[in-house]
């Protein structure tokens, strides 16, 4: 997340022109690709987040907040 936070500071400070938002689910894949180059490595570790990040409880905030944002609510 702190990745992201980074990103879109640095779009602040660029044009309006140049500007192009990026979702919070599209920029993890995106960097999880870019971190770990191979395709099917990256693949693999967010399948295991997501996997993880299924099993967090309602009453946990932020693994709560997390699956929100990443896009794996159950609602």
């Amino acid at each position: 997340m702190q990745d992201k936070v980074y990103y879109d500071l640095e779009l602040e400070n660029s044009s309006i022109s140049e500007r192009t938002p990026v979702s919070f689910p599209t920029f993890m894949y995106d960097s999880l690709l870019m971190h770990y180059g191979l395709y099917q490595i990256s693949i693999k570790v967010l399948m295991q987040l997501s996997n993880g990040i299924k099993l967090i409880n309602n009453d946990q905030a932020f693994g709560y907040m997390l699956r929100q944002m990443l896009g794996f609510s159950d609602h």
